[in-house]
């Protein structure tokens, strides 16, 4: 984050985070119309998905001044990968070979920018699923629509 040094102390960094935090939180409900949910361990879900990508840019403004410039560039980048490969996500028709391609390239695309770009991030079990399973689920089935997050993972 801006404006934090080596010599402040972890407690600082925790408040400054949280503090930050609470700040997106409080914009996805606001502008987003979306909100963690109890049953789902205070986390959004996954419905709320192409609401949150549809105002990612309110996020990524909340961020400026907010952290360092390279990783914002990185994280707005992260944000047009994300909204690229979700509409075939979302999608219950037959997609196309062309876009099933697309989809390979941005999805490969935004877990190496991720981990490129933020190191200290692990790739989730979701990320490795989204980057090498979906496209060959995509290229046997022409569509997940169906199937949602729970059959990819089984």
């Amino acid at each position: 984050m801006v404006g934090r040094s080596a010599t402040d102390g972890a407690a600082d960094w925790r408040q400054a985070g949280a503090a930050c935090a609470l700040e997106l939180v409080r914009l996805l409900y606001e502008k987003a119309r979306v909100r963690p949910t109890s049953y789902h361990g205070g986390l959004l879900i996954g419905r709320d998905c192409p609401t949150i990508g549809d105002n990612s840019a309110v996020l990524c403004d909340a961020l400026v001044g907010k952290v360092v410039e390279v990783h914002l560039a990185a994280y707005k980048q992260a944000w047009r990968l994300w909204n690229s490969v979700r509409v075939p996500l979302n999608r219950v028709g037959t997609i196309p070979a062309q876009e099933v391609s697309q989809f390979r390239a941005y999805t490969a695309a935004m877990v190496t920018l991720l981990k490129g770009s933020f190191p200290w991030l692990s790739i989730s079990p979701k990320l490795h699923i989204l980057m090498f399973h979906v496209p060959d689920s995509l290229d046997a089935f022409g569509s997940i629509g169906l199937y949602g997050e729970q059959g990819l993972e089984a």
